[in-house]
């Protein structure tokens, strides 16, 4: 990643703020790059240890290709190069933690009003909907696509403009303490928690230790900052001791802000929201279901406690923009399709099937892939995901990958015909279920694809050929 930070850095200045040692002559950069191939001659280069790759491997590069000033761990310099001792360089015990300490700098000088997202599902459509709302009336800067961990959020405070007055922050974490790191990195002046699901139960054992991992977000918000969550969700509310001013959400009349009178048509869910003597009435939202509506809620909550008008928040809303793998509902050769294959867990699956049934058509298809994270209980959820499905009245269920079985026994537990069962556990292999959906698709179907990001499901969808046939399969 390449950015360009908010001011001209000198070496000095990167080593006062980071706490490292500065070596060779003085130098200066306003851009700052952790990939060696984007590097362009001026800039910082940032040497980072990742899962497959040590950025220290490309220093030499790095040098070669006019890097202004190196930030490198102490330990992890190749030395090949006679006048290394020459080049402007800061020797840091770790590199992403500088990069924090920098972002934290940049947070504290810029200013800006920070608002950070977390929950178990629905955050990056949160905070697309937050900043594409707020940008209508604030300068605002967000985090991009999903770069939620320490390293992301560290990047995107440096990329932030100095003329920002809205920051909107997406966070993410597996483990306890992680999100404790980040709320102190951002120091939230409005915090919200989306929902507790069963996302990362396998690291952290249960919802009540996901909403206390979750909860850490509020441990280091400024003074009488907004805290938003859902209503009907008790293991989300504000420990006393926090000092946040609570808002409920999107579960009913008793919140805050609440959404009621919803429909959808087609990619769209067309609903009422209240809050207080606001109401917005049939707001169209991108995106099908219920889900979308809660989203939706936190940013018309926000955005009128920021004091923005109706149509301010109206038109952010629907110009908020969507992600291609996120849930999306297109005509492909006469079959509907819900293309969802950025992310699954229980809660999601769920409201998928919602989606699903819900849309109008011949026969309703779901080939659902692994959920990951969830340890030791990946059995449970999978086969009870299978069962609510075919509770639901779902006419064919292919599975693609090893946990995904589950998805069939639960199914056929539930009384799924096992003619109507289609499995596939090699997700390597996305062409057999191609041939699968192949025999059975015809003209008026709606096929829904879900799975986890790290299996590609729109792998299968990218092999489908354009028309399917109209007239067979009729079983």
């Amino acid at each position: 990643m390449r950015i360009r930070l908010d001011h001209t850095y000198s070496a000095s200045e990167i080593a006062k703020l980071t706490g490292g040692t500065k070596v060779g002559p003085e130098a200066f950069s306003a851009f700052l790059s952790t990939d060696s191939r984007e590097m362009v001659a001026g800039d910082i280069f940032v040497a980072l240890r990742g899962e497959n790759n040590d950025g220290h491997a490309f220093l030499p590069e790095a040098m070669r290709r006019g890097a202004a000033i190196l930030l490198r761990e102490e330990d992890g310099y190749i030395k090949d190069h006679k006048k290394d001792n020459d080049f402007p360089m800061i020797l840091l015990p770790d590199t992403t933690k500088a990069l924090a300490d920098l972002g934290r700098a940049a947070r504290m000088r810029i200013a800006p009003t920070v608002i950070a997202i977390t929950g178990s599902v629905g955050k990056t459509t949160t905070k697309n909907m937050v900043a594409s709302v707020l940008g209508m009336h604030y300068r605002t800067h967000a985090t991009p696509q999903n770069h939620n961990n320490l390293l992301g959020t560290a990047l995107t405070l440096l990329a932030m403009p100095a003329d920002t007055e809205i920051l909107v922050v997406e966070l993410g974490m597996n483990h306890r303490g992680e999100m404790a790191e980040l709320s102190s990195l951002v120091q939230p002046d409005i915090a919200v928690i989306t929902n507790i699901g069963s996302a990362h139960i396998g690291n952290l054992g249960s919802r009540s230790n996901i909403a206390a991992a979750k909860l850490e977000i509020l441990l280091s918000c400024t003074p009488g900052a907004l805290y938003l969550y859902p209503g009907n969700e008790p293991l989300l509310c504000p420990p006393c001791q926090t000092g946040v001013t609570p808002m409920t959400v999107s579960s009913g009349p008793r919140d805050t802000c609440y959404w009621e009178n919803l429909h959808t048509e087609g990619n769209l869910t067309v609903t009422d929201i209240r809050m207080g003597e606001h109401i917005f009435r049939s707001l169209p939202l991108p995106g099908a279901g219920a889900h979308i509506a809660s989203c939706s809620c936190f940013a018309v909550a926000i955005g009128v406690t920021l004091g923005l008008t109706e149509n301010e928040i109206r038109t952010g809303l629907t110009r908020c923009p969507t992600d291609a793998l996120r849930q999306n509902i297109y005509q492909q050769g006469g079959v509907c399709i819900i293309r969802d294959c950025y992310n699954a867990s229980p809660e999601s699956m769920t409201a998928a099937c919602g989606v699903l049934m819900q849309t109008p058509g011949r026969r309703h298809v779901a080939l659902l892939g692994d959920m990951l994270e969830l340890g030791s209980q990946t059995r449970r959820f999978h086969e009870e995901i299978g069962a609510h499905f075919a509770s639901a009245g779902l006419d064919f269920l292919l599975t693609f990958g090893v946990a995904a079985g589950n998805f069939a026994t639960g199914a056929a537990a539930a009384g799924m015909p096992a003619t109507h069962i289609l499995q596939n556990a090699d997700p390597n292999r996305p062409e057999i279920s191609v041939q699968q959906l192949e025999n059975i698709l015809c003209s008026g179907d709606v096929l829904l694809v879900k799975a986890s990001r790290a299996l590609a499901a729109e792998r299968i969808l990218a092999l489908l050929p354009d028309h399917f046939p109209s007239e067979r399969n009729l079983l």
